[in-house]
């Protein structure tokens, strides 16, 4: 491998780890708000009528939001791995076609 090619490979996997990283600080933004107003729920909810407890709807809501979020930033294998299979595939075929060529 040639230096550039190495500098580009540690260009890409440095706006990787940023992308990652921004990725949980939208999470984390996301979990807060969604305790927030699920707190706001509850104190309206407790103040003006004790006989439903309507809060535990949206709250279940803004829950599986935040899961579905955390499953997309921390789930499954680990995030942005479906680009990098499809990119070895990609390098893979390449390699192919260049030793078919010789």
């Amino acid at each position: 491998m040639t230096r550039l090619h190495d500098a580009g490979s540690l260009a890409r996997a440095q706006e990787q780890e940023m992308a990652r990283a921004e990725a949980k600080l939208a999470f984390r933004k996301h979990l807060a708000g969604a305790v927030a107003v699920s707190l706001l729920c509850l104190a309206i909810n407790a103040l003006t009528s004790r006989a439903y407890w309507w809060f535990a709807w949206p709250t279940l809501a803004l829950a599986l939001s935040v899961a579905f979020h955390a499953f997309k930033v921390f789930g499954g294998k680990e995030a942005g791995a479906e680009e990098g299979l499809s990119r070895r595939l990609l390098e893979k075929e390449l390699e192919k076609e260049r030793q078919k060529r010789g």
